[in-house]
């Protein structure tokens, strides 16, 4: 799964690389914002290039309806369904995902759907599902004078909630754009999308998207993606 949702990851910051290629999307400013909703966009696209069925602003069920999930991807064949909640990382700090973390293990797909309204064959997929992953993402600015190293209070207290949730965060962020200005030294870097899953990010993906036999978790597993991100 952890590998899955890596490549998911590379193909969101590819795309929204391609994107920034021909405009940026807010005023210039010190502080290189970039609005969180360009980074569920082009996550969604890269989902539904893959032949998932991808919704965005659920509501929790149970839950008042001011509460909302980012994105609902559900794997072909409702082999298994992706909660995601995004975020931009402004000034460095990440301490915007640590209810995001709760809320994506939280969420769950509706199982009290109507089938007299929507169809037995809605039902039944939906409540075959029995693997749901939850992710959180977020774009990050790092200077040409910062590794992809993450440091700093926030970013521990990321890493350790995530660990406390059972979760795993990436080992290696992948780069969106890199910008190198004839001037404007706050432009002199690049943004980097990292992500934490938490859940049952331990299940197989195969290679046609579907949850694979479940088998033991091996160690080169946990060598390539480790829980912490070596702060």
């Amino acid at each position: 799964m952890i590998n899955f949702i890596d490549t998911v990851m590379r193909e969101s910051a590819n795309s929204l690389g391609r994107a920034l290629e021909a405009y940026w999307p807010t005023r210039v400013s010190d502080s290189c914002e970039l609005p969180e909703r360009n980074i569920s966009l082009h996550c969604s696209l890269a989902l539904a290039n893959m032949g998932f069925s991808v919704m965005q602003e659920l509501a929790f069920p149970g839950s008042p309806q001011t509460e909302r999930l980012d994105v609902l991807a559900i794997a072909p064949e409702h082999s298994f369904a992706l909660h995601l909640e995004f975020k931009s990382y402004t000034y460095g700090s990440m301490a915007a995902s640590l209810n995001d973390l709760e809320r994506v293990k939280r969420f769950s797909v509706n199982r009290g759907i109507d089938a007299a309204i929507f169809g037995k064959q809605l039902v039944d997929g939906v409540n075959s599902i029995n693997c749901e992953v939850g992710v959180v993402a977020g774009a990050l600015w790092r200077s040409t004078h910062q590794n992809t190293v993450l440091s700093g209070i926030a970013q521990e207290d990321f890493t350790a909630r995530v660990i406390a949730l059972d979760g795993v965060v990436c080992k290696t962020p992948h780069m969106i754009r890199r910008y190198t200005p004839e001037r404007g030294r706050a432009w002199d870097g690049a943004y980097y999308l990292y992500w934490a899953a938490v859940g049952d990010w331990r299940s197989k993906v195969d290679a046609s998207r579907r949850l694979a036999d479940p088998g033991p978790v091996t160690d080169g597993v946990m060598t390539q993606w480790e829980n912490t991100i070596h702060l």
